[in-house]
């Protein structure tokens, strides 16, 4: 049995059919382990071909993190799209000696750019390839992406912003060296617990910004999955029996203290975090999940590459964009993608 995060690993692992699939044992158990509660969303994102190849049982998305009492203090009100955040960060970095930097979303690692660039281009209606695999990400939605993130970068985070890890951006805001950033709902579950943060009745939720007023928010949907290996020698039913004990009802409404659970019962829970309903703003406006296809892959290599590059000052977006789209198109070709 296995653990991993869709879309990405589910293409990667998933076409070259390194992982089983249990239709037959979903189907069979289907009324007595009431998976009907978990959305068929959710579903679909481990679903390649009709073949079903694991069980859903994380969610997480993206969602704003900030410090209510900074933005009362300075009459900024809860940005809502991504120009409106650059305005608030040169507010109080301008007028805010209590923190190091202002905000942040993640670009320290070639990966993370991205991550953020694939929310960013969701968020301006864009998508990584067309229906035939060729490139999209290098259109005029990616370039409006690209040019925002470093913007973002830039305008609102400043170099030491650009170093803060998912972790720096956590404690951070519980610390109160960071005033607000757009992060992973995961980490808003101790924002409100006084073991971990010194802010607990100051730092709020909200949705994570959109590209443009009115538009998508910049944020991913994400679920975690129980796989088992397609090469496997052990008895497939036992083991999927043991998944779905590790995901009944009453486990997954404990879950809620701590994260976002795949059935949707478990959150009537009296113990839903607060930071629920901006996470789920996030699902449902957000970018969504990766596309599953055999492509996807060799598209996040590509964009890996080359984002970071953006800094150097030397390309503009469109050119870094047409490199990784070049480097792309070579690389799926030698596979036969196109």
């Amino acid at each position: 049995m296995k653990s991993l995060r869709t879309t990405p690993q589910v293409s990667e692992w998933g076409f070259p059919g390194w992982l089983m699939p249990i239709n037959d044992l979903v189907e069979k158990y289907w009324d007595e382990y009431d998976l009907g509660d978990i959305p068929q969303t959710a579903w679909d994102a481990v679903t390649i071909n009709g073949e079903i190849l694991g069980v859903p049982v994380v969610g997480n998305s993206f969602l704003m993190i900030y410090r209510a009492d900074l933005f009362e203090k300075h009459g900024i009100k809860v940005p809502e799209t991504y120009e409106e955040v650059i305005a608030a960060a040169k507010k109080l970095k301008a007028g805010e000696s209590s923190i190091d930097v202002p905000f942040t979303i993640n670009l320290h690692a070639a990966w993370a750019w991205e991550m953020e660039f694939f929310q960013m281009l969701g968020a301006f209606d864009g998508k990584f390839l067309n229906d035939d695999y060729t490139p999209a990400f290098n259109g005029p939605e990616g370039v409006k992406a690209l040019e925002m993130m470093v913007k973002v970068a830039k305008e609102a985070m400043g170099p030491e912003g650009l170093s803060y890890s998912i972790d720096d951006t956590e404690i951070g805001l519980q610390t109160g060296r960071l005033a607000f950033a757009n992060t992973w709902a995961s980490r808003a579950v101790k924002m409100n617990d006084p073991e971990y943060s010194d802010f607990v009745d100051e730092l709020k939720f909200a949705p994570a910004p959109a590209g443009y007023p009115g538009g998508k928010v910049a944020a991913s949907a994400w679920n975690d999955f129980y796989c088992i290996p397609k090469n496997i020698d052990g008895d497939r039913e036992l083991i999927f029996q043991v998944m779905m004990e590790a995901l009944d009802l009453e486990s997954q409404t404990k879950a809620v203290e701590y994260g976002i659970p795949t059935r949707m019962k478990s959150m009537e829970s009296d113990m839903v975090g607060a930071y629920m309903p901006a996470a789920m703003e996030g699902i449902a406006r957000g970018a969504g999940a990766y596309p599953l296809t055999p492509a996807t892959p060799l598209v996040r290599t590509a964009l890996q590459e080359y984002l970071p590059t953006i800094m150097n000052g030397t390309m503009s977006a469109q050119e870094v964009l047409d490199k990784a789209a070049a480097s792309y198109t070579a690389e799926a070709k030698a596979n036969g993608y196109l």
